[in-house]
């Protein structure tokens, strides 16, 4: 079973500090990051989250974020909708 994280409404830099520290205690396996909530993504959460994809993909474990809109629109922004979000929607 995959460990879930709630995201909060607002992923600013403060935010990706929570983010990064919550999944530093994450202990490797299955993860699922729901951003139902989120209404908005910074740039510094968008690396913690890049950051924790790549790890994933290298170790085998799945990554899998359940994005808002505005969440989807401000990863497209920043070019990196299609990598985070590859496998939404995916069980």
């Amino acid at each position: 079973m995959a460990e879930r994280i709630v995201l909060g409404e607002r992923l600013d830099s403060a935010a990706a500090r929570t983010l990064l520290s919550a999944l530093q205690e994450w202990q490797g396996g299955d993860i699922e990051l729901d951003g139902g909530d989120v209404r908005g993504i910074g740039g510094l959460a968008a690396q913690v989250l890049l950051a924790a994809s790549r790890a994933c993909k290298s170790e085998g474990t799945a990554f899998r974020i359940i994005a808002s809109e505005p969440m989807r629109k401000d990863l497209e922004r920043l070019g990196l909708e299609e990598e985070l979000l590859a496998q939404e929607g995916q069980s």
